[in-house]
């Protein structure tokens, strides 16, 4: 889901960022569920 938020607000993105996203998300779950909250 974070992923996601991550590329709305950049809407062009390479595959290698999107691979960091994923891990960035992995890492930082719950940090993209209070954004998500806000």
């Amino acid at each position: 889901m974070c992923s996601l938020k991550l590329i709305n607000n950049s809407l062009v993105i390479s595959t290698e960022k999107a691979e960091l996203d994923i891990l960035l998300d992995n890492i930082t779950d719950s940090n993209c569920h209070h954004e998500f909250i806000k």
